[in-house]
């Protein structure tokens, strides 16, 4: 049985991160907060998610521990 979700570590996420804008996205941070969305906005330092209550959440590269998500949702 094959595997479903795909983990990315959060320091190897930078070469990825555009490919991931169209999904939705679970945000391990390494003090163990988890959130769930999309990515909107990519900068220099990190990213913009808005979850599903249309907050916006800014995560800096330093602080992901990982991002997971479903491999076959449609992209």
């Amino acid at each position: 049985m094959s595997k479903r979700i795909v983990r990315i570590a959060g320091h190897t996420l930078r070469p990825s991160i555009e490919s991931l804008t169209n999904r939705m996205i679970h945000v391990v941070l390494r003090n163990g907060n988890t959130f769930y969305g999309n990515i909107t906005a990519i900068d220099a330092s990190g990213f913009t998610l808005t979850d599903q209550r249309t907050h916006k959440h800014h995560f800096s590269d330093k602080d992901l521990y990982e991002i997971l998500y479903d491999r076959l949702e449609p992209s």
